[in-house]
């Protein structure tokens, strides 16, 4: 049976390593998973302000073979755990396990997950954000229409958002939130 689509919501699109999860080469063991500090906060905040929590994530390590989907999930399954415990929910996860040198639509900065999830999740476009630590997410959220917001500990030497920059996903999320806050003039 079909359902109907799921009312029209903004979405927060987000990068999982070094964006939610602290930085590990290939992360493959959920005994490495460690969500960095502020990010249940970040989330929390989100998902109050009607964001839709979707998760979008290049994963080369699959491609080049150094771990399976399996490992993938399990990775995700911990970040899940702890991430529910916080009475946070994440709409939906989408990867590409593709390498860069296989120039896959679905890897970022391609968009082909993000027009999967606008369409599956009925996402509002325009209204919608990409946190992400990488100037791959940046041009994901350029290429799809939407907001973006660099998370770079040292912003020196790292091509800008044209949205937003911020040392921590926390911080991003107060300076977007707070951005949001000001334009909202209503009546």
């Amino acid at each position: 049976e079909s359902y109907p689509p799921p009312t029209e919501a903004p979405a927060a699109f987000l990068d999982r390593d070094g964006t939610l999860c602290k930085h590990v080469q290939y992360l493959s063991d959920p005994k490495q998973f460690e969500l960095l500090p502020g990010v249940e906060e970040a989330l929390q905040a989100l998902q109050s302000a009607g964001f839709r929590l979707v998760i979008v994530t290049n994963q080369p390590g699959i491609g080049f073979g150094y771990f399976s989907n399996e490992d993938f999930y399990r990775v995700n399954l911990e970040m899940l755990r702890q991430l529910s415990a916080g009475g946070i929910l994440i709409d939906k996860i989408y990867f590409s396990p593709y390498t860069k040198a296989e120039g896959r639509p679905c890897r970022k900065p391609g968009t082909l997950l993000g027009e999967r999830a606008i369409q599956e999740l009925n996402l509002i476009r325009e209204d919608s954000i990409m946190f992400g630590d990488s100037d791959a997410d940046v041009g994901f959220a350029k290429n799809l229409g939407c907001m973006s917001c660099l998370i770079a500990e040292d912003s020196d030497n790292r091509q800008f958002s044209e949205h937003f920059t911020a040392k921590s996903l926390l911080d991003g999320v107060r300076l977007f939130l707070d951005s949001r806050e000001k334009v909202d003039v209503s009546g």
